[in-house]
């Protein structure tokens, strides 16, 4: 149904129903709903894997939510078949949170790390002429290197930082959370009434640095005879 992608879910207070919607959504729309659970999902294989919690509505998710979930969008059979496999596996089930952040490298790039003179890298201009020097149809799929942490540990690859989903993300919770912080200390009623100290969900600027997307100049591209790929290689 899914697949691979990441989703958000709420659990509701009615029937202890689950709602599975898209990652570019906010949990807090759902929050007139009375939520009693929340998180994120993978949906795949027949079975929902729920884990995580809502920040901006103050919910985790319940150890009881995939087992549910699973039951709802495939049925009974599946909901066994996912609880028989909890059981037999001592490791947990659920997928790696995204929200997990990589350390960040000492050489961070810039635009300025970069001259006119450097023949180094990968430019769009280099990208075009191997694409017309390979033949490369507009249906080929572009393929990156993948490469260990050690570059970045031990050999000094340096990346580039920019604010990506997760990075904006966690600077509309701040904004939000604060907000909030603002209201009570005025007297107002809050907008998060369940949420015992909205502090404790403000990052600050170190931690929201590692929240960024981090890219890595490439170096060269190439093909093979059958063009269904044009490769693109962090090292030559």
């Amino acid at each position: 149904m899914f697949g691979d992608t990441k989703q958000k879910y709420v659990k509701l207070d009615r029937f202890n129903e689950i709602i599975i919607f898209s990652c570019v959504i906010e949990h807090s729309d759902f929050k007139n709903m009375k939520p009693i659970s929340a998180g994120f999902c993978y949906v795949k294989d027949n079975e929902v894997n729920c884990f995580g919690e809502s920040v901006s509505l103050g919910i985790k998710s319940d150890e009881k939510d995939s087992s549910l979930a699973t039951k709802q969008i495939f049925g009974w059979e599946a909901m066994e078949a996912l609880e028989n496999k909890l059981e037999k596996s001592k490791e947990s089930v659920e997928p790696k949170d995204e929200l997990s952040k990589s350390s960040i490298p000492k050489k961070i790039f810039t635009a300025e790390s970069f001259n006119d003179s450097d023949d180094n890298y990968l430019t769009v201009g280099k990208l075009k002429s191997d694409i017309e020097k390979y033949n490369i149809p507009d249906s080929a799929i572009v393929a990156t290197e993948r490469v260990q942490d050690f570059y970045y540990d031990r050999n000094g690859w340096g990346v580039i930082l920019k604010g990506g989903y997760w990075y904006e993300s966690m600077v509309r919770t701040n904004a939000r959370m604060n907000e909030e912080i603002e209201r009570r200390n005025n007297g107002e009623e809050g907008e998060y009434p369940d949420m015992d100290d909205p502090s404790k969900y403000i990052l600050d600027n170190e931690s929201l640095e590692e929240h960024k997307s981090q890219y890595t100049p490439a170096f060269c591209s190439f093909s093979d005879d059958d063009k269904d790929f044009l490769f693109i290689d962090l090292h030559c």
